[in-house]
């Protein structure tokens, strides 16, 4: 449910999908009522229109948008922000997005969960509600990551946001000369920037460099004020690039592997086992979901997928199920879910 107060926020980064004012709210949204009512009325507290949802089950009572199941919003902004009035009753909000890995993943809340749980590509959690009018906020980027392991500043934008961020805070300086290189859908992009400097002294070597040292999922700034010392080509392109160098040797660096990610389904009785060959085959164990048989999300190394397959059905190792999610960059921490 929101107000009008969606309204003034269009023009401030927000764009409203649902608000109660006009002569037709629900436009481009569909509904389900059974032993209940969706109307409009005025609230009480706020004076100001407002959509009103009851009913006996969150499951047979909802609106949803596009009406069109198989169209998209085709909305990229990471953050939703919903107006809901705490009425006592049981309220529920599901949102289906595409991740970076072009993959759809499925993210619902509600105020009557206690506790998250991730399941394949499905992801619930738990919403609190205080009395009366709430505000809440669901950060995308944040929720993704954590749930499925999608890194959203790997990308080349969040790249990009973070080079203006330091050329805001080092705006004095005479150059802000930058490097990255990124993997985005299983492409690597790479970009450099010589920042007013004599051309291919400053960006290109240090781009050079981090190619040289097989580096991605990385920028590199170098900031320089003049001091009245002119260096020369050659002498611009050995203060770059030794700068590139010195930082990169003293940063903490992560092995990134071609991987797969599977979920796999296991007894409770077997789980230990699971554990134990993971541990010794390089396998990561992301996450546990404890319902009827104990649910885990693995990333496997592209090399070693045969032989876990092969295991699996020589029952070398007991699972009950698995399924192929899709092939990523992983990075392997066997003891990550112990």
């Amino acid at each position: 449910m929101t107000n009008n107060k969606d309204k003034a926020n269009k023009d401030k980064g927000f764009i409203s999908i649902l608000y109660a004012i006009g002569a037709k709210p629900l436009e481009n949204w569909d509904f389900s009522v059974k032993n209940g009512h969706i109307k409009r009325l005025i609230d009480p507290d706020i004076q100001s229109p407002c959509i009103e949802i009851i009913g006996a089950n969150v499951d047979q009572n909802y609106i949803f948008s596009p009406a069109d199941p198989k169209k998209s919003l085709g909305i990229k902004m990471p953050t939703i922000v919903i107006l809901v009035k705490n009425l006592i009753k049981y309220f529920e909000f599901s949102v289906t997005i595409i991740d970076d890995k072009k993959i759809e993943r499925t993210f619902k809340t509600s105020n009557f969960q206690t506790l998250t749980r991730v399941k394949g590509n499905f992801c619930s959690m738990p919403m609190k509600l205080e009395d009366g009018w709430n505000q809440v906020h669901i950060n995308l980027d944040d929720f993704c990551k954590k749930a499925f392991g999608s890194n959203y500043v790997e990308t080349k934008k969040e790249a990009e946001n973070k080079l203006k961020e330091v050329k805001k805070k080092y705006f004095d300086a005479r150059h802000n000369c930058s490097a990255y290189r990124v993997i985005e859908n299983e492409e690597i992009i790479e970009k450099s920037s010589d920042d007013g400097e004599p051309s291919g002294t400053a960006g290109g070597p240090m781009l050079n460099i981090l190619q040289k040292n097989n580096l991605c999922n990385v920028l590199v700034v170098v900031t320089r004020y003049f001091g009245g010392i002119l260096l020369g080509t050659g002498g611009l392109v050995r203060a770059y690039s030794n700068v590139t160098l010195n930082t990169i040797q003293k940063a903490e660096k992560t092995n990134m592997y071609e991987g797969e990610e599977y979920n796999i389904e296991v007894s409770y009785s077997n789980i230990e086992n699971i554990k134990y060959y993971c541990r010794n085959n390089e396998i990561s164990i992301i996450n546990f979901d404890y319902l009827g048989n104990v649910f885990c999300t693995i990333y496997i190394k592209k090399e070693d997928v045969a032989k876990f397959l092969n295991d699996i059905e020589k029952r070398k190792i007991n699972i009950i199920s698995y399924k192929k999610i899709c092939d990523r960059l992983i990075k392997l921490d066997p003891h990550r879910a112990d």
